[in-house]
């Protein structure tokens, strides 16, 4: 026979051959990378907002000034008055005083017939045509604390409170609430009788 090849034989070497094939080149063929994904992008850091400190306090407001309150104006003190006496002044210038001793004043003038600290008494002397140039009681003026600062005055003929007449005519009043009262009237009594004081006796 020879050694003859026949068509089918090189039809059938390509099939044989194909298993050899497909195996070498599987193994051998360079692989094909495989897209990588893209690495996680890191986590987003959102600021969180501080909050601002609160304010400072407002300072604390000053204290207020003291308004200085005027002081009220000093109230006098009412005079302090001591033991009670009896001072008497009659007809010429004779005097009984506080402590009984006798005082006479001829002479023209004016004279402190009491002076202290609350109540102050003058007596003006003069002449009269009766009295051959002796001096008799003309008038007694009375001022001091104890009248608040006003004046009395009284002569033979009038009186007046700080200038002004008073006791116009027989029977009249004058009064000062506190003060004083004064009447000018018929009641009284006699002192001078027997050239000595004498207050028991009564003019009607």
């Amino acid at each position: 026979y020879g050694c003859r090849l026949r068509p089918c034989c090189l039809l059938l070497l390509p099939l044989l051959l194909l298993p050899f094939l497909l195996n070498y080149f599987l193994n051998n063929s360079t692989p094909t990378p495989m897209p990588t994904a893209p690495p996680a992008p890191p986590p987003m850091r959102i600021p969180v907002p501080i909050p601002a400190p609160p304010p400072p306090a407002p300072p604390p407001p000053p204290p207020p000034v003291p308004v200085p309150v005027p002081a009220a104006a000093p109230v006098p003190a009412p005079p302090a008055f001591g033991a009670f006496g009896t001072c008497i002044g009659w007809g010429d210038p004779h005097l009984r005083t506080f402590d009984g001793k006798r005082a006479d004043y001829y002479s023209s003038g004016d004279y402190y017939l009491v002076k202290s600290g609350s109540i102050s008494i003058q007596g003006q002397y003069l002449p009269t045509k009766f009295t051959n140039g002796l001096a008799v009681t003309k008038m007694v003026a009375i001022g001091g604390p104890v009248l608040k600062g006003n004046k009395l005055i009284i002569g033979p003929l009038a009186a007046t409170w700080n200038g002004a007449p008073i006791l116009g005519q027989l029977g009249s009043h004058f009064s000062q609430p506190g003060l004083l009262t004064a009447n000018y009237d018929t009641s009284g009594a006699l002192i001078d009788t027997t050239g000595g004081v004498d207050a028991s006796k009564k003019k009607k």
